[in-house]
């Protein structure tokens, strides 16, 4: 008892996070792709799907990401039909993909024709050459951040620097990476 002669009351439990409907992924897409650029979709999605709503954890999160990458087309699209179908069916994988390309596909589409009728001089590869160095960074950072938690792995760690080594390195074909990280890696899930 506490000196008012009352119990103490019990916090209130937290708030589960509004359900994951096809409208609102559709929203959370959209508001993604105009909140992103380049390699940080992925992040932004992340943050997204995990941090602010709640819908996923970081493992499930991760899980997606890998089967996105894995998969022929772009990862972020994956990654919207593989956490859309997750959380909300087909109607969730739909309103996450479109949600995900209306709105930038709508801006390049009107940028394109802009870019088509302004001169092209050295001003303008100077300005691309510092989007793409940026585009690397925040691709760069985002795998940092996922990385991290498997920093204490040793195995995990040596078997993505070789991955980044027989990538960007050795520049081998992308398929052939995966199918031999996946026969490094499978012995060793088994035990």
């Amino acid at each position: 008892m506490t000196g008012t002669g009352t119990l103490p009351t019990d916090p209130e439990p937290p708030q589960a996070p509004p359900a994951a409907t096809w409208f609102r992924l559709g929203l959370a897409f959209a508001q993604v792709s105009v909140s992103s650029v380049g390699g940080g979709t992925v992040a932004w999605i992340r943050e997204v799907l995990v941090h602010r709503r709640g819908w996923l954890s970081d493992d499930e999160f991760s899980q997606a990401l890998a089967v996105s990458q894995l998969l022929p087309g772009p990862n972020t699209l994956n990654l919207a039909v593989f956490c859309g179908s997750a959380l909300a069916g087909w109607r969730g994988a739909l309103a996450a993909s479109l949600g995900l390309l209306l709105l930038p596909t709508g801006l390049v589409l009107a940028l394109g024709v802009v870019y088509g009728h302004l001169e092209q001089g050295p001003a303008w590869k100077g300005i691309f050459r510092g989007l793409g160095a940026a585009a690397a960074g925040v691709a760069l950072g985002t795998g940092l951040q996922l990385g991290s938690r498997f920093r204490h792995e040793r195995t995990t760690v040596l078997t993505a620097l070789l991955v980044v080594l027989a990538l960007a390195g050795l520049r081998l074909p992308l398929p052939l990476v995966v199918l031999l990280t996946l026969l490094l890696t499978y012995p060793r899930s088994q035990r």
